[in-house]
């Protein structure tokens, strides 16, 4: 495999055009935090000879308008070979007005064969995982030990690795190859799946449709399950089941993950039971790992958001799990604090923060005074930017419908930055938005 960096506009335009006579590609990108607002930096797009073009968009954004890239990306002739295309597709989209278009997609082939399968409910396989299962001679050459190593650095130490320059020898060998599967009989739902995958990205009814659509199957699933199972059953025993390679067992725990508890309030007693004996066991998991792994565990978003549903919504019965959670909480709050303070600057762009990190500093985050020596420099900061653009994001709402704007509790916090410990910026501002909705007769 040879590899070669791409940061200019006239380079980009050579290369695409040698790349529009092949019959496929293999497309990659990386990021920081990439999505709609995380920065896409790296396009990467390999041939099937084993040659990797790394377009360095950080540097030369215009290689995606003018350098052929868009056309390339766009193009239904040339087939781009991806793993998890929404997520490129959405931050290509967000960031470039690219439409991406003739993508075969790992991720949902592998999806739509195991539905062939006789899968009711299949999960979403990492790309090492597909590799394992149809090119298990090839996975050896996926850099598992290099990946692993990028992202505890990713995670502990540099939030914002992909955007540093130049590019060192590690990141530039850290490109991926695609894999091609073919199942004709397949391809016609295969292409139906993937383009409603990528247009969910960019069309808020298509993300709900496919939404609702997951939601109702993973309540089928869990219904038959329930009428064929009856009371009694614990969620170890289907977890041991799940071990003896019934794959229905395994839809039945991918269809309990993929709902939350209130989501299953309406379904049989033993699919609550269940929902909350796989909650408990997730809480004792994360639990050990803490204990295990110390100041090395790497905090990550199904984390964060299992302990902020399970602390603000639960059973009564089970109050002794919310006290565990609070517990846990604290733990990773301190895990937080100090990960944040290391991996980031505070001049650092909020859209580089990963989500769970801007909903910790947002909302978890309480401090006493516009300097609080308490919390660390770099996460106080990043706390009173991400508070402004809060309140730059409720006036832009307001200034384009004036008349629907509802500002609901939002009156309470605006009430805080005007005459609570807060930046002058911040409170300034507040005082202007108070006094315009005031005069509007929003009060």
């Amino acid at each position: 495999m040879s590899s070669h960096v791409v940061n200019d506009v006239q380079e980009s335009l050579r290369v695409v055009r040698k790349l529009e006579s092949e019959p496929a590609l293999a497309v990659s990108a990386e990021g920081v935090n990439m999505g709609r607002t995380g920065p896409l930096t790296l396009l990467l797009i390999g041939t099937e000879a084993g040659h990797v073009y790394i377009f360095d968009v950080k540097e030369a954004p215009d290689m995606v308008s003018d350098g052929g890239l868009k056309r390339l990306l766009e193009s239904e002739s040339v087939v781009k070979v991806m793993h998890s295309g929404k997520n490129h597709g959405g931050a290509l989209y967000s960031q470039y007005e690219v439409k991406l278009s003739g993508v075969f997609d790992t991720q949902v082939a592998q999806m739509v064969l195991d539905k062939a399968g006789g899968r009711r409910f299949p999960s979403r396989l990492k790309f090492v995982d597909v590799v394992n299962m149809h090119c298990p001679e090839r996975a050896a050459d996926l850099g598992h030990d290099t990946h692993t190593k990028i992202k505890f650095i990713i995670s502990k130490k540099k939030g914002e690795y992909w955007a540093q320059r130049p590019l060192t020898q590690e990141m530039v060998q850290f490109a991926e190859n695609g894999v091609l599967l073919e199942q004709a009989r397949l391809m016609e739902s295969f292409r139906s799946n993937v383009e409603r995958d990528i247009l969910s990205q960019r069309d808020r009814t298509t993300s709900d449709e496919l939404h609702a659509e997951n939601k109702e199957e993973a309540k089928s699933v869990l219904v038959d399950f329930a009428s064929s199972r009856g009371p009694g059953v614990s969620f170890a025993d289907i977890t041991n089941e799940v071990y003896d390679f019934y794959w229905w067992f395994l839809d039945v725990l991918v269809a309990l993950n993929s709902l939350r508890l209130q989501d299953v309030q309406d379904l049989p007693p033993v699919v609550q039971d269940l929902k909350v004996q796989q909650t408990k066991a997730k809480l004792d998991e994360l639990e050990n790992d803490l204990n295990t792994q110390g100041e090395d565990y790497v905090p990550h978003i199904s984390a964060h958001w299992l302990l902020q549903i399970w602390i603000r919504k639960h059973p009564k019965s089970v109050k002794s799990m919310e006290q565990q959670a609070k517990n846990i909480q604290k733990r990773m709050d301190h895990l937080l604090l100090r990960d944040i303070q290391q991996k980031y600057t505070s001049t650092t762009p909020t859209a580089h923060l990963l989500s769970f990190e801007k909903d910790f500093l947002l909302n978890r985050l309480h401090p006493n005074s516009e300097r609080d020596r308490s919390i660390p420099p770099v996460c106080l900061a990043l706390h009173w930017r991400l508070r402004m653009e809060d309140l730059d994001r409720n006036v832009q709402q307001y200034d384009r419908d004036p008349e629907n704007y509802k500002l609901g509790g939002y009156y309470k916090k605006l009430q805080f930055y005007k005459n609570g410990p807060v930046p002058r910026d911040l409170k300034e501002r507040a005082r202007e938005f108070l006094d315009r909705l005031h005069r509007a007769g929003h009060f």
